[in-house]
């Protein structure tokens, strides 16, 4: 591949007296230095994670009817927004107050020494005419047009966030005209200003044709925009770093898929599964035997989705929907493993839950045949991965660095992460979010419970991520009991997507499988239900026999969970077993500190636990009887799997009942719904275990409900791509509507695990400490990513403003010293401070 790039020579005079950074102890460094060890972070970018293969094919796909000359053109554009970011730098008042490097030239705005804008103008009068006088059809030319601007905003932006161009056009039109009526540039720069280059006629044109050129494509326009964006930041960032520290930053990618994966394929498990491979059972089908061993089904699942894989290995996207308890993550783990033997340019795997909880108990798994410095949790609450953790305090510099390099870049051959911070990467705006974004492509990205997602922008999530996959080259592996099949709202009629388990209902409706739980409908048949009814049919189930019984029930709301907790506390002697309460006013120490016991002591004591829904998709616990408020059958399903995890209990039910508003909960156009077991249909199609007829009328009815609520459908969110607003699609694709407050409730926290008091006061002034001292920036976010993590100990989501007596507001979040007044029972007392905060809000002073 050749790379056609402006030689800095022919723009500008006296290339070899400009720098681009300083360094104590160090030679400065010339900004053709910096310009070369940029670009040649792009070129390792490109052969180790395919960076120039993903930027072809979406300018072949942007650049729909085009020879190649074009796409070479266009290819240029991107290549030179890359190498032209810093030359801004030639500012000569940034060179005076940055470098210390006073020119011989008049300077210009003395007050002026940014960069990123002056950048952008010089990139566009180098491109400007070029594309106006090349010989194309006009609808190719507009759409190189575009890509200009697009690359030229961005080049502004390097040092920002991605926005709107309203403000740019005015920005850039003012500079234009300053340097030109000036001519204080001129002694600098060869190239001559163009002063029509903001002229309005052509700033319309350009918003005009986004919105109305036939041969318009949207997301490879979006998609080359944010891939440049990262590429330029990260490069930038590689090439500063080296500078700086001497470090070259390694990406690390697998190199050596075979002995990564000696330990997995040499493990019993996988022996035994080909073991099962050599049967007559796997050979003649599962149909014609009588199976009662059910890890023969758990292999053949394993197998049967491997074959798959193999023969359609150049798809991108794969669904894999399997029951629960039918081993998903080491299939998961195989099929990833054999996608990276089978195309030896894919070379990262990336996992994505929805919960973090469910990324540790992966990590465990995965890391444990891969090996721990092979895996990495990356999540806004897991402290920063460090080469010598007990050892920190022996760190330098150069070893904060080096660590946080690898966390913000995701650096590591397995990452496990969040949707939220997958998200955030697709889609982000900000520079922290979008820099490993390079790093996806050319990996396998394993999608877990996608129907967790808001199902309002089901089709917009699809749409974005079947393009991306394509594009930029990645496996996309969608696994979950419950899977929509969401392809089918998509209109490409190019997508390339396989069903790893061709015949799912077979494994889905066996009765290891399906009689592993057996739904009751006594509770729901009655009609609403009442607390005071739930508790004494919980009571009976509890006193009718002498077993030892794990039971589980879940309740919408948190208020009605800690209703029933505290009547049934009271009406239960404390010998017959255990009672416990999990919700989200629980501290996360609490929260991981009862499952662990719950998980760990099978044998033991009863258990009633009474949870809400943060007990749902997998939470590693097994219980032998559930009961559940109905909400959507995805969500009763994900329930069912918390009861007979292993499959080898008998006797084990659910009972579902009717007690809360289910819209408390959940979004008024969420079309789940309105299709629940209330109605006997879908409790037989929820007995079948037939959710690919739950999924096809809840996609059949997603568009017209979606627009009922929205008053916006698919077609706003192509606007939205067609205008390239940046903001818009982060604010459209985000999964959690973040609106809420953060408070922090200051008391001595007892630890459950060795019962030390933590106290939360001093937690608070550690936090502070850190983010108002002159630490090394990397030292301080590894040292915050650890004292967060007790800071999510003490810290609660709340609705409204806080009004209530609070000390400070610090960092977004709101700190109450006297905050044992808001806890009983060790979690937090969300009535007493709603009740405090109204009448705060009234005048009436609370202290």
């Amino acid at each position: 591949m050749k790379h056609k790039l402006k030689p800095l020579d022919e723009l500008i005079y006296h290339s070899d007296i400009f720098l681009a950074h300083l360094k104590e102890g160090k030679q400065p460094e010339k900004l053709i230095e910096h310009m070369n060890l940029t670009f040649d972070y792009y070129l390792k970018l490109s052969k180790e994670k395919g960076l120039y293969d993903a930027l072809s094919r979406t300018c072949k796909s942007y650049l729909t009817k085009h020879d190649q000359k074009e796409i070479n053109l266009l290819i240029e554009l991107f290549e030179n927004a890359i190498w032209l970011h810093d030359i801004g730098k030639i500012n000569p008042s940034f060179q005076y107050k940055k470098m210390k490097n006073k020119l011989p030239f008049i300077t210009m705005n003395e007050d002026d020494s940014s960069h990123s804008l002056l950048s952008s103008l010089i990139y566009l009068n180098v491109y400007f005419e070029k594309i106006a006088n090349i010989k194309s059809e006009e609808g190719i030319k507009l759409l190189l047009f575009q890509a200009m601007i697009l690359f030229s905003y961005i080049i502004s932006r390097h040092h920002g966030y991605l926005d709107t161009l309203d403000e740019y056009f005015e920005k850039m039109k003012n500079l234009n005209t300053y340097l030109i009526k000036s001519k204080k540039i001129e002694m600098i720069l060869k190239i001559k200003l163009n002063e029509g280059l903001f002229d309005i006629t052509i700033i319309k044109k350009f918003k005009d044709t986004l919105l109305t050129t036939n041969t318009n494509k949207p997301i490879e326009l979006m998609l080359l925009s944010k891939l440049l964006y990262s590429t330029i930041i990260a490069c930038d960032y590689y090439a500063t770093g080296e500078y700086m520290t001497g470090d070259i930053a390694d990406f690390g990618c697998i190199d050596d898929i075979d002995n990564l994966t000696k330990k997995f394929y040499d493990s019993d498990i996988y022996h035994g599964i080909m073991k099962y491979k050599n049967t007559n059972i796997f050979k003649e089908g599962i149909k014609k035997f009588e199976i009662n061993n059910i890890n023969f089904l758990r292999s053949d699942m394993f197998l049967k989705a491997e074959e798959v894989l193999i023969k359609d290995i150049d798809n991108n996207i794969f669904y894999l929907e399997a029951p629960t308890g039918s081993g998903k993550t080491l299939t998961s783990m195989n099929l990833a493993f054999k996608i990276i033997k089978e195309k030896e340019n894919i070379n990262k795997i990336f996992y994505v839950f929805p919960f973090n909880a469910l990324s540790d108990q992966t990590e465990k798994v995965v890391s444990s045949y891969i090996g721990k410095k092979n895996t990495a949790v990356i999540n806004s609450v897991t402290p920063i991965k460090t080469s010598k953790k007990d050892q920190i305090k022996e760190y330098n510099e150069t070893s904060f660095n080096k660590d946080y390099q690898k966390h913000i870049f995701l650096h590591y051959p397995c990452v496990l992460t969040s949707h939220v911070k997958f998200f955030n990467i697709l889609f982000g705006t900000g520079r922290e979010d979008s820099l490993p974004f390079a790093q996806l492509t050319n990996s396998v990205i394993i999608l877990d419970e996608i129907q967790s997602y808001k199902n309002n922008i089901w089709k917009e999530i699809i749409t974005m991520l079947a393009k991306y996959s394509k594009l930029l080259g990645f496996k996309l592996i969608i696994m979950s009991a419950t899977l929509p099949e969401l392809n089918i709202l998509v209109d490409d009629k190019e997508l390339e997507y396989s069903h790893l388990i061709k015949h799912s209902s077979v494994y889905f409706s066996h009765r290891l499988f399906k009689n592993r739980v057996t739904p009751d409908y006594t509770l729901l048949n009655d009609g609403k239900n009442s607390i005071d009814q739930l508790v004494n049919f919980v009571k009976d189930i509890w006193n009718k026999n002498s077993l030892k019984k794990r039971i589980l029930i879940e309740f919408i709301s948190k208020k009605s969970a800690r209703e029933f907790y505290k009547m049934i506390s009271k009406s239960m002697p404390s010998k017959k077993g255990k009672i416990f309460e999990l919700t989200g006013d629980d501290n996360g120490l609490y929260r991981n500190y009862l499952i662990d016991y719950i998980k760990n002591n099978k044998d033991s004591d009863d258990i009633l636990l009474v949870s809400t829904q943060v007990i749902e998709a997998g939470v590693d616990i097994d219980m032998d009887i559930g009961l559940k408020d109905i909400v959507t059958l995805d969500s009763d399903e994900q329930f069912v799997g918390r009861i007979n995890r292993s499959c080898y209990k008998k006797d084990c039910k659910v009972y579902f009942f009717d007690l809360d508003n289910e819209n408390t909960v959940y979004q008024k156009s969420d079309v789940r719904l309105n299709i629940n077991q209330k109605e006997k249909i879908w409790r037989n199609v929820f007995i079948e275990k037939d959710f690919k007829s739950y999924y096809k009328e809840v996609l059949s009815q997603h568009e017209e409900v979606k627009n009922e609520y929205t008053f916006q459908g698919f077609e706003n969110f192509k606007k939205i791509l067609k205008e390239c607003n940046f903001r818009e699609l982060k604010k459209k694709l985000r999964l959690i509507d973040d609106s809420n407050y953060q408070i922090y409730l200051a008391h001595d926290l007892k630890n459950p695990w060795n019962d030390e008091i933590i106290n939360g006061k001093e937690v608070w002034n550690k936090y502070k400490k850190i983010i108002l001292s002159d630490m090394n920036y990397t030292e301080k976010m590894i040292r915050l990513s650890e004292v967060k993590e007790k800071i999510n100990y003490f810290t609660y989501n709340v609705k409204e403003e806080p009004l209530v007596q609070y000390e400070e507001e610090f960092g977004g979040i709101y700190y109450i010293s006297n905050g044992v007044k808001y806890i009983q029972d060790n979690k937090f007392n969300r009535e007493k401070y709603i009740k405090d905060n109204i009448n705060h809000k009234k005048g009436k002073i609370i202290l």
